[in-house]
């Protein structure tokens, strides 16, 4: 998994899977992530806003679905 930067379009991701290169979809909010979400934040603030902040890095591959990581998360 790598960032690749192309001029003019940005930085596009590469998939580990199906070595997919470009631009990735934001990952949509399934139900069981925000319970999880909102209990780590009923029970303890910070791996709650650890856990919001890794999963709003989460993009999908367009091609074979894989969720792939962007940023430091």
């Amino acid at each position: 998994m790598g960032f690749i930067e192309e001029p003019g379009r940005g930085l596009n991701l590469k998939c580990p899977w199906c070595s997919y290169e470009g631009q990735f979809q934001k990952r949509r909010i399934d139900v069981l992530s925000l319970f999880v979400c909102i209990g780590l934040l009923l029970c303890a603030v910070v791996p709650g806003v650890i856990y919001a902040l890794w999963f709003s890095q989460q993009e999908e591959c367009p091609k074979c679905r894989a969720n792939v990581p962007r940023g430091p998360f």
